[in-house]
C-alpha cells in the first residue's frame, strides 16, 4: 500500500461527539514561556474536547518571546493546544489542575522544536511525537535518496522501496501501540491512539481494536466522569457490539451451512445471482484490484478456470472495489475470463468482508464447503470431486 512520507508530523484528535461534563468545579492551568522568531505574535490556547476545539485565550508575546496564559477548566487532566497566530505548526499540552508548564522553542518550528517542563502529561505527548519523527525522518531519508537516485540499484531495487516504507511504517506503529499501552491510564494515550504517520493514521481501531480496548476501559475506569474518557470509552463499547456482530455472522459462513445469496451488478451492469449457480462448484473470491496479492490469486484462478470449467465449475470474483473504472480495467488487462461483480453497500456486512481478500468455496448443493481456503486447498477438492464422479458413473 502506498503512503505519502514528508517530515513533518501531524499530530490529530479525531472524535465523535459525547455528553458534557456537567461538573462545575473550575480548575486552574498557568502556561508561561520564551518563543524565538515570533515576532510580537499572539500565543493562543484552545481547549479540545471531543468534538472540536475552542479558543479560550490568547496573550501577546513581549519582545523577548515572553508569554504567560492563566486558564481554566471544567475538568482536569484536560488537552489543550497552543500555536503562534498565523504560524502552522501547534502543539498538544495534557494539564492536571494547578500545573505551572513551562515552554520553548522556535515559533516557526514550534513542533519540531519545543521543550516542556512542570506538566508530566504534555512531556509524554512530546515524547511521542518526538518517536514518530524519529521513524519518519530515516524513513524520508530511504525515501527521498532513492527517489533522487543516490541509492545505487544493486543497494534498494525500486520493487523493494514499498517494502522497506512498510518496514518503517511497522515500526512507527509498533513505538505508539507500545506508547498507548504504557501511558494506558492517562489522556496522553488518547493522542497516540489519534496520531498520524504523514497523512495515515498509525493505529487503527479495528485492526488495533485490543489498544483501543485497554486505552478505553483504563482510562474510563480512572476518569468516568471526564469527556475523553467517556467518548473514548463510547468508542470501545462501539468496537465491542461489532465484534460481537462478526462473530454471529461468522458463524452462518461455517462449512455446512446455506452459503448467503449475492444478486450484484457485472461489468455492464446486468445483474448476476449467485443462487442460480446451485448443481455447480463455485469458487467465491472477494478481491480487491489494488491488491497485489489478488493479482497472484487471479494468476491461479485462470489455470483452474482453464483446466474445471466445463466440468460443473463456476468462480464468481465480487470486487470490493470502489473504483469501478479500474475494476473493469483489471479484468480486461488479465482477461478474466469468468463471472465477475461488484460488491454493494450490503456485501461486506454479509460476507464479513474488513478490507482483506477472502475465498470460499460452495458444493453443488449450495453449501459452504470452506472458507478463507488455499488455491492448493481448492484444486485438492476439485479433483476429489472428478475422482469421486468418475468412480460413481
Amino acid at each position: 500500500m502506498k503512503r505519502l512520507f514528508n517530515a513533518s508530523i501531524m499530530m490529530s484528535l479525531i472524535f465523535i461527539t459525547s455528553s458534557c461534563n456537567n461538573n462545575s468545579k473550575k480548575y486552574s492551568f498557568t502556561v508561561k514561556g520564551t518563543l524565538s522568531n515570533s515576532n510580537n505574535e499572539w500565543v493562543m490556547i484552545s481547549q479540545l474536547t471531543p468534538e472540536t476545539s475552542t479558543l479560550i485565550d490568547s496573550v501577546k508575546l513581549d519582545d523577548s518571546g515572553r508569554f504567560e496564559l492563566k486558564i481554566k477548566a471544567n475538568q482536569s487532566p484536560e488537552l489543550f493546544l497552543l500555536k503562534v497566530k498565523d504560524y502552522p505548526e501547534r502543539i498538544t499540552l495534557l494539564l492536571e489542575d494547578d500545573e505551572v508548564v513551562d515552554i520553548s522553542g522556535d515559533a516557526l518550528y514550534l513542533n519540531k522544536t519545543y521543550i516542556v517542563s512542570g506538566s508530566k502529561g504534555s512531556e509524554n505527548i512530546r515524547n511521542l511525537n518526538k518517536g514518530i519523527k524519529h521513524f519518519m525522518s530515516q524513513a524520508d531519508s530511504v525515501f527521498f535518496a532513492y527517489r533522487s537516485q543516490k541509492v545505487k540499484e544493486d543497494t534498494i531495487k525500486p520493487m523493494q522501496i514499498d517494502s522497506i516504507m512498510d518496514s518503517y511504517f511497522k515500526k512507527v506503529h509498533d513505538f505508539v501501540a507500545d506508547f498507548c499501552i504504557q501511558n494506558k491510564d492517562n489522556l496522553a494515550s488518547i493522542i497516540g491512539l489519534y496520531s498520524k504517520y504523514g497523512d495515515n493514521l498509525i493505529l487503527d481501531s479495528k485492526l488495533d481494536k485490543e489498544v483501543f480496548k485497554t486505552i478505553g476501559q483504563a482510562i474510563f475506569a480512572k476518569y468516568p466522569e471526564n469527556t475523553h474518557a467517556i467518548n473514548i470509552n463510547k468508542i470501545v463499547e462501539e468496537l465491542l457490539q461489532e465484534e460481537k456482530r462478526l462473530a454471529e455472522v461468522e458463524t452462518t459462513l461455517n462449512a455446512g451451512q446455506p452459503a448467503p445469496n449475492l444478486i450484484l451488478n457485472n461489468p455492464t451492469g446486468e445483474k448476476m445471482d449467485l443462487s442460480t449457480f446451485k448443481g455447480k462448484n463455485v469458487i467465491l473470491y472477494f478481491w480487491y484490484a489494488t491488491n497485489k496479492d489478488c493479482w497472484d490469486v487471479n494468476k491461479e484462478l485462470k489455470t483452474i478456470y482453464r483446466d474445471y470449467k466445463d466440468k460443473d465449475l463456476e468462480i464468481l470474483s465480487v470486487s470490493m472495489d470502489h473504483d469501478k473504472l479500474q475494476w473493469a480495467n483489471t479484468i480486461a488487462l488479465d482477461n478474466l475470463a469468468w463471472k465477475n461483480v461488484i460488491a454493494d453497500e450490503n456485501t461486506s456486512k454479509i460476507y464479513n468482508i474488513k478490507d482483506q481478500p477472502r475465498l470460499f468455496l460452495i458444493n453443488s448443493n449450495g453449501l459452504i464447503e470452506a472458507k478463507d481456503i488455499s488455491i492448493d486447498s481448492v484444486k485438492t477438492y476439485l479433483q476429489n470431486q472428478i475422482n469421486i464422479e468418475a468412480n460413481g458413473k
